[in-house]
């Protein structure tokens, strides 16, 4: 009976590390037209990035012009980026840069090969881990959300990270993480989806003007 009991431990065991692989499968890394070297994870059928886009030209060598001036920001139709608070060196290596969706429309922010996910392909990251109501924190990094927040396990390898956004002033870094999608909602706004702190384990979509700055993940093609 002992050893019966041994074996079926085991057992569970193994499908439970059988399981978690499917979730999480390191992938190869990524170099960005700047020359910065990115992780990947494989969740699904789907390979992103795990850390945020904190590139500054275009992958046909073409710089994208940095906007620190709030009133030019909010009146951009053109690419941009910035960094939360204007703090390159403060924010940029944990939370990645902000852009605008003009940006991310010239689909060439991302390395070749790689591509801004649309809104579908989020729902499709989504519904791989368990629904809008219980993915987010299983795509949270487990460090730098404001606390308390109960839920994050990064159990995907995603390693969200909330790096706040711009409109007419920089906001919510630590308690909120915005991505946009290459998906136009309108002539002025564009889909995005959010997290957020405070122990909540949802992930949302929702339009924004395209003028804003939000953080930005890659897919693979």
């Amino acid at each position: 009976m002992k050893n019966k009991s041994i074996i079926l431990t085991i057992a569970i065991v193994m499908i439970a590390i059988n399981c978690y692989a499917q979730v999480v499968s390191t992938a190869e890394t990524v170099t960005d037209a700047d020359g910065n070297i990115y992780n990947s994870v494989k969740i699904g059928t789907q390979t992103w990035m795990n850390a945020n886009l904190v590139v500054t030209t275009l992958n046909d060598g073409k710089e994208i012009p940095m906007v620190t001036d709030d009133y030019e920001w909010q009146d951009l139709t053109a690419p941009g980026y910035c960094a939360y608070g204007n703090g390159m060196e403060t924010y940029a290596d944990e939370f990645g840069l902000l852009y605008n969706w003009y940006a991310v429309n010239t689909k060439k922010l991302c390395p070749i090969g790689w591509h801004v996910s649309t809104d579908a392909e989020w729902m499709t990251l989504t519904t791989y881990l368990g629904g809008a109501d219980v993915a987010a924190g299983k795509l949270k990094s487990i460090s730098g959300w404001n606390s308390p927040d109960t839920v994050a396990s990064n159990s995907s390898g995603f390693t969200a990270l909330p790096g706040g956004c711009r409109n007419d002033a920089f906001r919510f870094n630590g308690n909120y993480g915005y991505w946009w999608s290459s998906t136009g909602f309108n002539t002025d706004d564009a889909w995005f989806c959010y997290m957020y702190s405070d122990g909540k384990d949802i992930i949302g979509r929702a339009s924004f003007g395209k003028y804003r700055g939000l953080s930005v993940r890659c897919l693979k093609d």
